[in-house]
């Protein structure tokens, strides 16, 4: 019976850590999800650890996401296997992503930009 209660207890324990694991990739507590305005786009994350942007020309640009704390490493389609790390910050509802080192230049250059929280 002893046995039976040890390894009852160690597979919860091991079932805790794969699920706390589990949430580092993707959605990071407190990482904004849901969707963000910009002049020029709108972009929306997921809690799957992906996003999609949908540009004003009707374009879309998707591409999935990971979050460490204030960082976020990002990776999309228009920029072929290149991650961008990133930090941002949420304040009143207002997102912005400021680049640490992206060598794609598109996405670099969009980044910095205020987005506001999309209500609905």
């Amino acid at each position: 019976m002893k046995k039976f209660i040890f390894y009852s207890l160690l597979s919860i324990c091991f079932c805790l850590l794969s699920l706390t694991a589990w949430s580092q990739n993707g959605s990071d507590e407190g990482f904004p999800l849901g969707a963000y305005e910009a002049p020029e786009w709108t972009v929306t994350f997921a809690d799957d650890g992906t996003y999609q942007v949908a540009l004003m020309d009707g374009s879309s640009i998707s591409g999935s996401y990971e979050v460490n704390g204030d960082q976020v490493k990002i990776k999309d389609t228009n920029c072929g296997d290149t991650v961008g790390t990133y930090t941002w910050k949420l304040e009143e509802g207002e997102l912005t992503i400021q680049p640490i080192q992206d060598d794609c230049y598109e996405r670099k250059d969009a980044s910095g930009v205020i987005m506001r929280k999309v209500e609905g």
